[in-house]
This record gives C-alpha cells, sequence and structure tokens, in this order.
C-alpha cells in the first residue's frame, strides 16, 4: 500500500461547517492513543466514518510498519497538490503525535501558504505530546479536556478549544472558572458563518468552544 493511502487532501471542502476551504483527511493511527474525545470523535460519525475506515483498513494492509512519520508523509505529498488558493484545515480527521509528523506537515503546509498567502490551522489532542514549534507557522490549537487544560496549553504556547455538552449563554462568551471562553459562531448562532468566513480559530488566540456533535 502507498502512503497515498494514509491521507487525502481535497481542494473545495463541501462540509457546511467549515465551507468552501481546502482540508485534509489523514488515518486515525496518527492520532494520539488515549485521545478524550473518542465516543463522539468527528471522524467516526456520518459518511466520513466510511472514509476513516478505508484509510484504516490501508494502514493493516500495509505490509510495512506505517509510523506517524509515514502518514505525515502522505499528507504532505497531498498538501502538495492543492492550488494554495484556500484557506487549508489540517486534519479534519486525523492529528500528528510526534513532533517529526508535525514538522513534516507543517512544512508543507507553510508551502501552501507560500503560494497565495493563506493561512492553515487546525487542533490537536498531541499537544502534551509535541512542541508548539514543531507546527511553524500552522495556526495550531490545543483541543483540551478540562478548564485546567487551557492554561497548561497556553504556558506551552498553544492557545485553546475545548468540546462542552452545550453553550450556557447562547451565542455569547461565558466563564468556565478563571478563563473566559468564545462558542463557536458556526454553531451557536443562527445562519452562523463558517470557518472559511469566520476566522476566529485560525486569527486569534481565545479560548474557544464546540458543543459535541
Amino acid at each position: 500500500m502507498g502512503i497515498k493511502g494514509f491521507a487525502t487532501a481535497v481542494e473545495v471542502s463541501q462540509n457546511t461547517k467549515t465551507g468552501p476551504v481546502s482540508i485534509t483527511e489523514v488515518a486515525l493511527a496518527s492520532c494520539p492513543a488515549g485521545c478524550g474525545v473518542q465516543d463522539i470523535c468527528y471522524a467516526t460519525q456520518g459518511t466520513l466514518k466510511f472514509h476513516t475506515g478505508q484509510m484504516a483498513r490501508n494502514v493493516e494492509a500495509s505490509a510495512e510498519e506505517v509510523t506517524p512519520e509515514i502518514i505525515a508523509l502522505a499528507e504532505a505529498d497531498a498538501i502538495s497538490d492543492l492550488t494554495g488558493r484556500r484557506i487549508l484545515r489540517l486534519h479534519v480527521t486525523g492529528d500528528s503525535k510526534t513532533d517529526k509528523a508535525a514538522q513534516i506537515v507543517s512544512a508543507a503546509a507553510d508551502r501552501h501558504t507560500a503560494k497565495h498567502g493563506k493561512a492553515a490551522f487546525t487542533y490537536t489532542h498531541a499537544w502534551g505530546m509535541v512542541k508548539r514549534s514543531s507546527w511553524g507557522g500552522v495556526k495550531v490549537r490545543a483541543s483540551v479536556e478540562d478548564v485546567a487544560g487551557i492554561k497548561t496549553a497556553r504556558d506551552m504556547g498553544y492557545p485553546a478549544a475545548i468540546v462542552i455538552d452545550e453553550f450556557p449563554n447562547g451565542s455569547k462568551s461565558f466563564m468556565m472558572g478563571s478563563e473566559k471562553i468564545t462558542p463557536c459562531p458556526e454553531q451557536s448562532k443562527a445562519d452562523g458563518p463558517d470557518c472559511e468566513s469566520c476566522r476566529l480559530c485560525p486569527d486569534t488566540d481565545i479560548t474557544i468552544a464546540f458543543a459535541k456533535h
């Protein structure tokens, strides 16, 4: 199985949440073990689960060990085929769980940005294992599991995102302990903006909350 079977890139996403941005989808073997949101992971729901399932089978069928770095090379190869004319949302599925893997992916994302100045952004559950500097110019948020993780991630150089059951104040910001949290506008507002037009995640360091899918 060639590395192309472990990751794909889509020039124009049809996902209503992201809007018409470019995206990558990566085998879930790239994710850290013990991820706290496995039971609600977007990658295992809806039609997307069939795609991630196929990539998982590709990994299992490989005659060679599929390391995080090999998956990262597959993602980098897929990114190279994009035009660079759109914002790039990395890892609609998957992650980079080693410094080397993040460096491979971020270098490809930086080349994408260099084409037309379009930012690349993502979220990572591996923030405790991967230095922020390994992500280069990618706008990356730590996906934290509790309010204490927000400060820990911040101290490591990562702005945070957190998944909660529901937004307690509608579309308005709210407090969790001493932390101010802003709900994802696409989820919390009627006719809220998609990722392509919102830009809170790639352009700010505020903590973003997402409601469970």
